[in-house]
């Protein structure tokens, strides 16, 4: 799916944005965005705005010089990808008759319980 790939550039995008400044092209994932809108039903659609919400609380937290350390970065990643995840599981239900849920999106080890923040993510009722 077209948004799964540009969330995913989106994401790398805000890790170059907090390292070195570099300003992340949002154009591709607005795009992915409002064709998923046009297509898709009412709770996928809203999951994928939970993303994009995730997506301006953390550009905020990059510009307002929020984000500090590897820990900080960590914790705003694990939000991104909490959102993501339950896209995916959603899609997976509702597009590929896959009702058993993926655990995570990377083969890298999960981040230390014990320095990790991470923030509430709306999780949709089962349809």
């Amino acid at each position: 799916m077209g948004i799964m790939r540009e969330s995913n550039r989106v994401q790398f995008g805000f890790l170059s944005a907090w390292r070195d400044g570099t300003r992340t092209d949002w154009v591709a994932w607005n795009e992915a965005l409002t064709v998923l809108t046009l297509v898709s039903r009412p709770d996928l659609v809203s999951v994928a705005h939970q993303i994009d919400r995730v997506f301006w609380e953390t550009n905020r937290k990059i510009n307002m010089c929020e984000i500090t350390s590897e820990e900080e970065w960590a914790a705003a990643r694990s939000t991104i990808e909490d959102a993501r995840l339950i896209f995916i599981n959603l899609a997976r239900r509702q597009l590929a008759d896959r009702p058993e849920p993926v655990a995570r999106l990377a083969a890298r080890p999960p981040f230390p319980e014990g320095g990790q923040q991470v923030a509430e993510v709306e999780r949709p009722t089962q349809s």
